[in-house]
């Protein structure tokens, strides 16, 4: 409960600073659930709503859980669910998709371009415990002409300071 307090004031801090819309994305039986998000004002509203379920693979917080998780939790998932198209762009390949996954493993943050709402793009984070396993993801998403470059280290630099509070609490 603390953890999930400080979690939904970094979605409202990087709301705010980001002028986007912010996701706080958990994973739950291979799908992608929102558990909070805000969009500042003057942001471009979505069709994203607490408890809404989506594919992992067609989300920018989506593949920030995925690539942390387990490579049997990952086969698991795309055995079970797919790789369902929902855009051109989103990733239907396994091969193209754990490829992009090792990149964010790297990197640190993934990016959606246009993957799940064509116009679209997003930048994720995946929050860490003290065990190095993924809980969750923070995404920031808006129209593609809004999302900076600079965006995956404003995300990163708020979610460090979240999984240290996590930790020490």
């Amino acid at each position: 409960l603390p953890a999930y307090r400080r979690l939904r004031a970094t979605v409202s801090e990087l709301a705010e600073e980001t002028r986007g819309t912010v996701q706080l994305v958990a994973e739950d039986q291979g799908l992608g659930i929102y558990v909070y998000h805000i969009t500042a004002a003057g942001g471009v509203q979505s069709d994203v709503h607490i408890g809404k379920t989506v594919h992992l693979h067609t989300t920018a917080a989506g593949k920030a859980i995925l690539a942390h998780l387990p490579e049997e939790r990952i086969e698991q998932i795309i055995e079970y669910r797919g790789l369902p198209r929902v855009t051109e762009n989103t990733i239907g390949d396994k091969d193209e998709l754990l490829d992009q996954l090792q990149e964010i493993r790297d990197d640190g943050f993934s990016f959606n371009n246009e993957e799940r709402i064509p116009g679209q793009q997003g930048v994720g984070v995946p929050i860490l415990d003290e065990d190095e396993q993924v809980i969750a993801a923070i995404s920031v998403s808006g129209p593609k002409a809004r999302v900076e470059e600079d965006l995956p280290n404003t995300i990163l630099t708020k979610v460090n300071e979240v999984e240290l509070t996590i930790k020490f609490e």
